[in-house]
Protein backbone atom coordinates (compact mmCIF):
# COMPACT_ATOMS: atom_id res chain seq x y z
CA UNK A 1 0.00 0.00 0.00
CA UNK A 2 1.35 3.42 -0.98
CA UNK A 3 1.16 5.67 2.09
CA UNK A 4 0.70 9.07 0.47
CA UNK A 5 -1.37 10.65 3.25
CA UNK A 6 1.18 9.62 5.88
CA UNK A 7 3.56 12.26 4.52
CA UNK A 8 1.27 15.19 5.35
CA UNK A 9 2.84 17.90 7.50
CA UNK A 10 0.81 19.65 10.20
CA UNK A 11 1.15 22.67 12.43
CA UNK A 12 0.04 21.68 15.95
CA UNK A 13 -1.71 24.06 18.36
CA UNK A 14 -3.01 23.27 21.86
CA UNK A 15 -5.38 25.45 23.88
CA UNK A 16 -6.09 25.26 27.59
CA UNK A 17 -9.64 26.40 26.89
CA UNK A 18 -11.49 27.45 23.75
CA UNK A 19 -14.96 27.42 22.25
CA UNK A 20 -14.29 24.76 19.62
CA UNK A 21 -11.14 23.19 18.17
CA UNK A 22 -12.82 23.08 14.77
CA UNK A 23 -13.56 26.81 14.96
CA UNK A 24 -9.97 27.52 15.97
CA UNK A 25 -8.63 25.42 13.08
CA UNK A 26 -10.80 27.34 10.62
CA UNK A 27 -9.53 30.64 12.05
CA UNK A 28 -5.94 29.50 11.56
CA UNK A 29 -6.68 28.54 7.96
CA UNK A 30 -8.49 31.79 7.18
CA UNK A 31 -5.60 33.79 8.60
CA UNK A 32 -2.90 31.87 6.73
CA UNK A 33 -4.88 31.13 3.58
CA UNK A 34 -3.49 27.60 3.52
CA UNK A 35 -2.10 24.88 5.75
CA UNK A 36 -2.83 21.66 7.60
CA UNK A 37 -3.42 21.89 11.34
CA UNK A 38 -3.82 19.68 14.40
CA UNK A 39 -5.75 21.62 17.05
CA UNK A 40 -6.46 20.31 20.54
CA UNK A 41 -7.86 21.80 23.72
CA UNK A 42 -8.06 20.73 27.35
CA UNK A 43 -11.58 22.16 27.52
CA UNK A 44 -14.17 23.37 24.99
CA UNK A 45 -17.14 25.57 25.85
CA UNK A 46 -19.04 25.23 22.56
CA UNK A 47 -18.01 21.99 20.90
CA UNK A 48 -20.13 20.93 17.94
CA UNK A 49 -21.79 17.58 17.41
CA UNK A 50 -23.83 16.13 14.58
CA UNK A 51 -27.31 17.47 13.77
CA UNK A 52 -26.65 20.72 15.63
CA UNK A 53 -25.99 19.04 18.97
CA UNK A 54 -23.45 20.36 21.49
CA UNK A 55 -20.42 18.21 22.28
CA UNK A 56 -19.78 18.50 26.01
CA UNK A 57 -16.02 18.60 26.46
CA UNK A 58 -14.76 18.47 30.02
CA UNK A 59 -11.13 18.62 31.13
CA UNK A 60 -9.44 15.23 31.08
CA UNK A 61 -10.92 14.20 27.73
CA UNK A 62 -9.49 14.50 24.22
CA UNK A 63 -10.78 17.34 22.06
CA UNK A 64 -9.09 16.95 18.69
CA UNK A 65 -9.31 18.50 15.24
CA UNK A 66 -7.44 17.60 12.07
CA UNK A 67 -7.74 20.32 9.43
CA UNK A 68 -6.59 19.51 5.88
CA UNK A 69 -6.43 21.93 2.95
CA UNK A 70 -3.75 20.37 0.74
CA UNK A 71 -4.02 17.55 -1.80
CA UNK A 72 -7.65 16.81 -1.06
CA UNK A 73 -7.79 14.64 -4.17
CA UNK A 74 -5.80 12.07 -2.16
CA UNK A 75 -8.79 11.52 0.12
CA UNK A 76 -11.85 9.42 -0.77
CA UNK A 77 -14.52 11.78 0.54
CA UNK A 78 -17.43 9.44 -0.19
CA UNK A 79 -16.29 6.86 2.34
CA UNK A 80 -14.42 9.22 4.66
CA UNK A 81 -16.87 8.91 7.63
CA UNK A 82 -16.47 5.13 7.60
CA UNK A 83 -12.68 5.30 7.36
CA UNK A 84 -12.57 7.77 10.26
CA UNK A 85 -14.81 5.65 12.47
CA UNK A 86 -12.69 2.58 11.73
CA UNK A 87 -9.54 4.57 12.55
CA UNK A 88 -10.92 5.77 15.87
CA UNK A 89 -12.42 2.42 16.87
CA UNK A 90 -9.17 0.66 15.98
CA UNK A 91 -7.16 3.02 18.18
CA UNK A 92 -9.54 2.54 21.11
CA UNK A 93 -9.45 -1.21 20.60
CA UNK A 94 -5.65 -1.10 20.93
CA UNK A 95 -5.91 0.86 24.18
CA UNK A 96 -8.32 -1.48 25.94
CA UNK A 97 -8.53 -5.13 26.83
CA UNK A 98 -9.63 -7.26 23.88
CA UNK A 99 -12.68 -8.46 25.82
CA UNK A 100 -14.17 -4.95 25.68
CA UNK A 101 -16.67 -4.79 22.82
CA UNK A 102 -16.25 -1.64 20.75
CA UNK A 103 -18.82 -0.85 18.10
CA UNK A 104 -19.80 1.91 15.66
CA UNK A 105 -23.19 3.57 15.46
CA UNK A 106 -24.01 4.76 11.95
CA UNK A 107 -22.36 6.66 10.59
CA UNK A 108 -19.45 7.24 12.99
CA UNK A 109 -20.19 7.34 16.74
CA UNK A 110 -17.99 5.00 18.78
CA UNK A 111 -19.73 2.94 21.47
CA UNK A 112 -18.77 0.55 24.25
CA UNK A 113 -21.58 -1.71 25.46
CA UNK A 114 -23.97 0.53 23.53
CA UNK A 115 -22.81 3.65 25.41
CA UNK A 116 -21.30 6.58 23.52
CA UNK A 117 -17.57 6.91 24.08
CA UNK A 118 -16.50 9.12 21.18
CA UNK A 119 -17.90 11.17 18.33
CA UNK A 120 -16.77 12.50 14.96
CA UNK A 121 -17.91 15.58 13.08
CA UNK A 122 -16.68 16.37 9.56
CA UNK A 123 -17.12 19.85 8.13
CA UNK A 124 -16.13 20.90 4.60
CA UNK A 125 -15.56 24.12 2.73
CA UNK A 126 -16.78 24.53 -0.85
CA UNK A 127 -15.77 27.25 -3.26
CA UNK A 128 -18.97 29.02 -4.33
CA UNK A 129 -18.01 29.39 -7.98
CA UNK A 130 -16.47 26.00 -8.72
CA UNK A 131 -18.20 23.96 -5.98
CA UNK A 132 -14.81 22.37 -5.35
CA UNK A 133 -13.71 21.36 -1.88
CA UNK A 134 -10.97 23.53 -0.41
CA UNK A 135 -10.78 22.26 3.15
CA UNK A 136 -11.70 19.34 5.35
CA UNK A 137 -12.26 19.96 9.08
CA UNK A 138 -12.35 16.72 11.10
CA UNK A 139 -13.36 16.99 14.75
CA UNK A 140 -13.10 14.10 17.21
CA UNK A 141 -13.91 13.87 20.88
CA UNK A 142 -13.04 10.95 23.17
CA UNK A 143 -14.31 10.64 26.74
CA UNK A 144 -11.21 9.58 28.66
CA UNK A 145 -11.40 10.49 32.35
CA UNK A 146 -15.10 11.37 32.54
CA UNK A 147 -18.27 11.52 30.49
CA UNK A 148 -21.28 13.83 30.38
CA UNK A 149 -24.70 12.89 31.66
CA UNK A 150 -27.18 13.24 28.80
CA UNK A 151 -30.89 12.70 29.29
CA UNK A 152 -31.67 10.73 26.12
CA UNK A 153 -28.55 8.57 25.77
CA UNK A 154 -26.00 6.61 27.75
CA UNK A 155 -22.36 7.69 27.70
CA UNK A 156 -19.12 6.23 29.00
CA UNK A 157 -15.37 6.85 29.22
CA UNK A 158 -12.13 4.93 28.84
CA UNK A 159 -11.58 5.14 32.61
CA UNK A 160 -14.58 2.84 33.16
CA UNK A 161 -12.98 0.05 31.12
CA UNK A 162 -9.33 0.24 32.09
CA UNK A 163 -7.19 0.47 35.22
CA UNK A 164 -4.66 2.47 33.22
CA UNK A 165 -4.86 6.25 33.53
CA UNK A 166 -4.86 7.57 29.97
CA UNK A 167 -3.86 11.17 29.33
CA UNK A 168 -5.41 13.09 26.44
CA UNK A 169 -2.03 14.47 25.38
CA UNK A 170 -0.65 10.93 24.95
CA UNK A 171 -3.36 10.02 22.41
CA UNK A 172 -2.87 12.94 20.02
CA UNK A 173 -0.01 11.50 17.97
CA UNK A 174 -1.36 7.91 17.84
CA UNK A 175 -4.72 9.28 16.68
CA UNK A 176 -3.10 11.49 14.05
CA UNK A 177 -1.16 8.54 12.63
CA UNK A 178 -4.16 6.22 12.75
CA UNK A 179 -6.34 8.71 10.82
CA UNK A 180 -3.67 9.22 8.15
CA UNK A 181 -3.23 5.46 7.80
CA UNK A 182 -6.94 4.97 7.22
CA UNK A 183 -7.09 7.86 4.75
CA UNK A 184 -4.70 5.76 2.69
CA UNK A 185 -6.51 2.50 3.34
CA UNK A 186 -9.84 3.86 2.16
CA UNK A 187 -8.25 4.69 -1.19
CA UNK A 188 -6.77 1.20 -1.47
CA UNK A 189 -9.85 -0.84 -0.54
CA UNK A 190 -12.81 -1.67 -2.69
CA UNK A 191 -16.05 -0.40 -1.14
CA UNK A 192 -17.18 -3.99 -0.58
CA UNK A 193 -14.08 -4.64 1.55
CA UNK A 194 -14.38 -1.40 3.52
CA UNK A 195 -18.10 -2.00 4.05
CA UNK A 196 -17.43 -5.50 5.35
CA UNK A 197 -14.94 -4.19 7.91
CA UNK A 198 -17.33 -1.46 9.02
CA UNK A 199 -20.38 -3.75 9.29
CA UNK A 200 -18.38 -6.14 11.48
CA UNK A 201 -18.23 -3.33 14.05
CA UNK A 202 -21.71 -1.88 13.44
CA UNK A 203 -23.71 -1.83 16.67
CA UNK A 204 -27.10 -1.93 15.01
CA UNK A 205 -26.48 -4.08 11.91
CA UNK A 206 -29.25 -6.67 11.48
CA UNK A 207 -31.27 -5.16 14.33
CA UNK A 208 -34.51 -3.23 14.46
CA UNK A 209 -33.91 0.50 14.48
CA UNK A 210 -35.94 3.69 14.43
CA UNK A 211 -35.07 6.88 12.56
CA UNK A 212 -36.66 9.82 10.75
CA UNK A 213 -37.42 9.58 7.02
CA UNK A 214 -39.18 12.38 5.14
CA UNK A 215 -40.08 13.99 8.48
CA UNK A 216 -41.69 10.82 9.80
CA UNK A 217 -40.51 8.35 12.45
CA UNK A 218 -40.10 4.92 10.92
CA UNK A 219 -38.78 1.58 12.09
CA UNK A 220 -37.24 -1.39 10.34
CA UNK A 221 -34.17 -3.61 10.09
CA UNK A 222 -30.74 -2.19 9.35
CA UNK A 223 -29.87 -4.47 6.45
CA UNK A 224 -26.95 -3.00 4.54
CA UNK A 225 -24.97 0.06 3.44
CA UNK A 226 -25.60 1.65 0.05
CA UNK A 227 -22.93 2.42 -2.52
CA UNK A 228 -22.30 5.84 -0.97
CA UNK A 229 -22.62 4.78 2.65
CA UNK A 230 -26.38 5.21 3.00
CA UNK A 231 -28.08 3.11 5.65
CA UNK A 232 -30.28 0.57 3.86
CA UNK A 233 -33.35 -0.14 5.96
CA UNK A 234 -35.93 -2.88 5.34
CA UNK A 235 -39.37 -1.86 6.50
CA UNK A 236 -41.95 -4.24 7.91
CA UNK A 237 -43.67 -4.47 4.49
CA UNK A 238 -40.31 -5.57 2.98
CA UNK A 239 -39.83 -2.24 1.22
CA UNK A 240 -36.23 -1.03 1.28
CA UNK A 241 -35.26 2.59 1.73
CA UNK A 242 -31.94 4.44 1.98
CA UNK A 243 -31.24 6.87 4.82
CA UNK A 244 -28.59 9.47 3.96
CA UNK A 245 -28.53 11.35 7.27
CA UNK A 246 -30.23 11.40 10.63
CA UNK A 247 -30.21 9.89 14.09
CA UNK A 248 -30.59 6.14 14.39
CA UNK A 249 -31.68 4.41 17.60
CA UNK A 250 -31.99 0.74 18.50
CA UNK A 251 -35.40 -0.63 19.39
CA UNK A 252 -34.67 -2.77 22.42
CA UNK A 253 -36.64 -5.99 22.76
CA UNK A 254 -38.66 -6.32 25.96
Amino acid sequence: MQLVNQDRKFTSINFDKTTSTQSEALKLFNKAGCGNFIVTAKMMTNGRGRNGNIWIAKEGNLNFTMFISSNLDLINLTYLPFALSLALSELINELLDKTVKISIKWPNDILIDGKKLAGILVETGLKAASKKLYYLNIGMGINIENHPKIADRETTSLSEYSNKLFKASELIEPLRMKILLWLDKVNEYQWSDLKKLWLERAYHFGREIITTYKNEKISGIFEDLGTEGELVMRLHDDQKIEIKSGIVEIIEKR
